[in-house]
């Protein structure tokens, strides 16, 4: 019981850290059973008892709802991870259980939303998180029996032939609505999927292309059951292990690269969208490890894909840290410039320039238009390249008259920390400098406090326009090789 009680303190403070202080929606998932429930006593398994695990999952969504209320109707609420990984996280690699697991928990989840007043069809509940697949080719001895078997139409070897939760009898009177609506309609077969999650890390073509495919062959499953299927990618990077070499550092320590990355991915995604919209469903996240990366600067070392680093400061010159400061990544600032975005988006075209995509999308809301331009050289994870772009973004039927043109540059000289943390380490052309060198220990607090000035968004341009009768807006946009240039324009004068 102690031991229980903490586990839950210890979730309760961490959900609250991300929803009730900085208003996170959360993202639940239920790998697998752990502990005691299991059929043998260990984790990433399956369950000894499907009732018993199936009442312990119903509690623990009830205890989410009861803490978040109607929030948790926005929640995503997710079943299994990775398990076509080896062993890692779905021991014994039994899929038929996969499939039991997945109906039992879904129907759990859907059953406490709808004991505490909330529509189940409202409740976003999906999974299987595949992991250990590389390229494109992503059907894998799980994806395509998982489909099947959610689906109330699809038949296909190695899909269960009935929803695992509404055949057993020992659920009557406790299942969800949805559950048994959709079983009765189609004898027993079906189970509740608004998404399928993959992961992603690798190129930004590979990465956007592995989306595609997925839901191309959901399509071919079940054309209408998967029309609105959401496909998601829950965890997102260039690389999930990068290699100890201080390119795979520099990409995510703010030269540009990682922000290109993400930029490229979303464009292609929305231009397959744009050529047939049941690809428009779905979302795309960063990798979030639970830790910041740490403040060496010297190369590889902590610099991995996360949204924050910790600057170790030594206050009083004695060689040691007193403190951590933590500073933002450039990438979480341009996320949350790209999220605030509309939904309604138009996809720019793409032109391969010295070896760079150079493309971009907009997306216009009732108070701004908004834009990004990008080019991304997938093989320059250094930003090495030193080219640059002009590029003419031209805007028609703007339905304002006069407006405030703001633009953000992410690239190792805008909205970077990169070029000083590479003087901090010595690997900078000006290993001279006062500041070359610093100990990884502690940063002086004149050092910390510019990393943090360097680490906030800020305007790299700014203009006042007053458009013509024909209401057209010609920009010049400025890029670097792996940068990208986020724009807003507000209105002055309707």
């Amino acid at each position: 019981m102690n031991a229980s009680m903490t586990a839950r303190r210890f979730f309760d403070k961490a959900f609250d850290i991300e929803h009730r202080r900085f208003g996170h929606r959360l993202q639940v998932n239920f790998a697998d059973a752990p502990g005691d429930l299991s059929v043998d006593g260990q984790n990433w398994i399956f369950p000894k008892d499907y009732v018993e695990y199936h009442q312990v999952a119903y509690d623990y969504t009830t205890h989410l709802i009861d803490r978040y209320g109607k929030a948790c109707t926005n929640f995503l609420w997710s079943v299994l991870n990775e398990p076509d990984l080896a062993e890692a996280f779905w021991r014994g690699r039994n899929w038929d259980e996969l499939q039991k697991f997945y109906d039992y928990t879904v129907d759990a989840v859907l059953r406490a939303a709808e004991d505490r007043g909330f529509d189940s069809d409202k409740i976003v509940v999906g999974g299987l998180e595949i992991g250990g697949i590389f390229g494109t080719n992503i059907e894998g001895p799980i994806l395509k029996r998982f489909l099947i078997h959610c689906s109330p139409r699809a038949t296909g070897e190695g899909a269960l032939p009935k929803n695992a939760a509404f055949a057993d009898p020992r659920l009557d009177g406790r299942r969800s609505k949805r559950v048994e609506k959709l079983c009765r309609a189609f004898d027993g077969k079906g189970s509740p999927c608004d998404f399928v999650s993959v992961h992603t890390y690798e190129a930004s073509k590979t990465a956007a292309e592995k989306l595609i495919v997925l839901k191309r062959i959901a399509l071919e499953t079940d054309p209408e059951y998967y029309a609105g299927l959401w496909v998601d990618s829950f965890e997102s990077c260039p690389n999930w292990a990068p290699p100890p070499d201080p390119a795979a550092g520099d990409s995510y320590m703010g030269n540009g690269y990682f922000t290109a990355w993400c930029a490229d991915v979303i464009r292609r995604q929305l231009a397959k969208a744009a050529q047939d919209r049941r690809y428009a469903f779905g979302e795309s996240v960063l990798t979030v490890w639970p830790w910041p990366n740490n403040g060496d600067f010297s190369g590889f070392s902590g610099s991995i894909n996360n949204e924050s680093r910790a600057i170790p400061i030594d206050d009083n010159g004695d060689g040691k840290k007193e403190r951590d400061l933590v500073i933002a990544e450039p990438i979480l600032n341009f996320m949350a410039l790209i999220s605030s975005m509309g939904e309604t988006y138009w996809v720019m075209p793409d032109q391969d320039v010295s070896g760079s995509v150079v493309s971009g999308f907009a997306s216009k809301q009732s108070g701004a238009i908004q834009a990004l331009v990008y080019a991304h050289n997938t093989t320059d994870t250094q930003a090495r390249s030193g080219n640059a772009f002009n590029v003419t973004l031209c805007l028609t039927n703007v339905p304002w008259k006069k407006v405030m043109v703001k633009e953000y540059r992410f690239d190792k000289d805008h909205n970077s920390y990169f070029r000083y943390a590479a003087e901090l380490s010595g690997r900078a052309s000006c290993q001279s400098a006062p500041d070359a060198g610093s100990p990884p220990a502690g940063y002086r607090p004149e050092q910390a406090e510019k990393l943090r000035a360097l680490s906030t968004l800020h305007e790299t341009g700014q203009s006042m326009r007053l458009l013509a009768k024909d209401r057209q807006l010609s920009l010049n946009v400025s890029l670097e090789a792996n940068g990208a240039n986020f724009i807003s324009i507000v209105p002055i004068e309707p």
